[in-house]
C-alpha cells in the first residue's frame, strides 16, 4: 500500500506537473488571444477605413466614367476637325502648288524685263551721256557770254561814271565861266 500511495502520489505528483505546464500553456494560449483580439480590433478599423476608401474609389470612379464620356465626345469633336484641318491643308498645297507654277512664270518675265531693263539702261546711259555733253558745251558757252556781259557792264558802268564826272565839271566850268 505504501507502494501504492507512492505511485500514486508520483502520478499525482507527475499531473501536478502537467497541470502546471498546461496553465502555462494556458496562459501563454489568454495573452496569444489578447493579442490576437487587439490585432482584430486593429484590423477590424483598418477594414473600415478601407471601406471608407473603397466608397470614396468607386464616387471618383463615376466621376471618372462620366469624365471619360465627355473626352470621349471631345475627342469625337477633335476628330473631326482633324479632318477638316486635312481638307484644307490638301487645299493649301494645291494652293502653294498653284503659286510656285505662277511665281515661276513671274521669275521668266521677270528675267525679261531685267533684260530689257539692263539694254534700255545702256542706252539711257549713252544718250544722258550725250545730252549732259550737249547742256555742259551750252553751259560752257552761256559761261563764255555771261563773262563777255559781265564785263561789259562793268564797261559801260565805268563810261556811266566818267560821263557823271565829266557833267560835274562841265557844270564846274559853266559856273564858274557864268553860263549857266
Amino acid at each position: 500500500m505504501q507502494e501504492d500511495t507512492r505511485l500514486i502520489l508520483e502520478k499525482l505528483e507527475e499531473l501536478s506537473r502537467d497541470v502546471r505546464g498546461m496553465k502555462e500553456d494556458i496562459r501563454e494560449v489568454k495573452n496569444d488571444v489578447a493579442e490576437l483580439k487587439a490585432d482584430v480590433a486593429v484590423l477590424k478599423t483598418e477594414v473600415a477605413e478601407l471601406k471608407a476608401d473603397v466608397e470614396v474609389l468607386k464616387t471618383d470612379v463615376a466621376v471618372l466614367k462620366t469624365e471619360s464620356a465627355a473626352l470621349r465626345a471631345d475627342v469625337e469633336v477633335l476628330k473631326a476637325d482633324v479632318e477638316v484641318l486635312k481638307a484644307d491643308v490638301a487645299e493649301l498645297k494645291a494652293d502653294v502648288a498653284v503659286l510656285k507654277e505662277e511665281m515661276k512664270e513671274v521669275k521668266e518675265r521677270l528675267d525679261g524685263v531685267e533684260e530689257k531693263t539692263a539694254g534700255l539702261s545702256m542706252v539711257m546711259e549713252n544718250e544722258m551721256r550725250r545730252m549732259i555733253n550737249v547742256v555742259a558745251e551750252g553751259h560752257g558757252i552761256l559761261f563764255q557770254r555771261l563773262s563777255g556781259l559781265h564785263v561789259q557792264e562793268k564797261e559801260r558802268e565805268k563810261t556811266e561814271l566818267r560821263i557823271l564826272k565829266l557833267e560835274a565839271e562841265m557844270r564846274m566850268v559853266k559856273s564858274a565861266v557864268g553860263i549857266a
